[in-house]
């Protein structure tokens, strides 16, 4: 059997032991010595997230593109990975993959779940990894979320301080900087609301708007100036503001004598 050998590791999983690309990579080739497998070639997405679709990682992109060329000395007939999270988070991508695969004769092989996708009991334990996998990414969500809110309620924030915010300190009971934090800060900060809501529900007109036209409206129909008093609303600029309005409103206000960050 002629295998590609696919490794991803998320940059939070880079130091942990086991998940590393050697660690894979020695794992990875120990089975195929064991069971008669040819490593043809090997395709690596280092740093990328599970969130990424399969198809759209530089090195899952290659890994599709050697299981399903006519060139008989590049073609592989199976795919070789550690764990099946390695490949997808998300049961239906997953499920869709397989179903993919299967119709092309195309082995999946997993490590840690002994996965051989040609098998029933192979099958079964793909739609278990996959609904184990999507629970962990759910989770580790979840968790983030809450971690955020968290900070905002303590009026901290991760990053540059926002618009419409200012820079503050978080001191412990004697007295020492222990952490930066935000507040809003009034003036700057009500503009952003009317802004956030034209995005979400639309012109005066009713007509729902990307970022791009969004800006062209605020320039020549609002009038309304930029942060740092500049001429353009940035796209990322208000794609930010859209993205943390809702989290940065449970900052509390600045007290007066603060300076406002834009």
């Amino acid at each position: 059997m002629r295998a590609i050998a696919y490794i991803r590791v998320s940059t939070e999983e880079q130091a942990i032991a086991g998940a590393s690309v050697e660690a894979q990579r020695a794992a990875l080739r120990r089975y195929a010595d064991a069971n008669d497998i040819t490593i043809i070639a090997e395709q690596a997405d280092l740093g990328v997230s599970s969130s990424v679709r399969f198809e759209s990682r530089p090195g899952g992109h290659a890994a599709i593109a050697a299981l399903v060329t006519k060139d008989q000395a590049l073609r592989a007939d199976a795919l070789l990975v550690i764990a099946v999270d390695r490949l997808f988070r998300d049961v239906r991508e997953g499920l869709e993959f397989f179903d993919w695969a299967k119709t092309r004769k195309i082995v999946v092989l997993s490590l840690r779940e002994a996965l051989d996708s040609r098998t029933a009991s192979g099958r079964m334990m793909l739609t278990v990894a996959l609904a184990t996998g999507e629970y962990e990414r759910n989770i580790i969500s979840e968790r983030t979320k809450a971690a955020l809110a968290q900070r905002a309620r303590e009026g901290r924030v991760t990053g540059a301080i926002p618009f419409g915010c200012v820079s503050r300190e978080v001191r412990d009971g004697q007295g020492r900087v222990v952490a930066g934090a935000a507040a809003r800060d009034p003036a700057p900060w009500a503009p952003r609301a009317p802004v956030v809501a034209l995005y979400r529900n639309g012109l005066p007109n009713g007509k729902r708007v990307g970022f791009g036209k969004l800006s062209l409206h605020l320039v020549f129909e609002e009038k309304l100036p930029a942060p740092g008093g500049g001429a353009w609303w940035s796209k990322a600029t208000l794609k930010s503001m859209h993205d943390t309005h809702d989290r940065l409103g449970e900052l509390p206000f600045a007290e007066a004598g603060t300076t406002a960050v834009s």
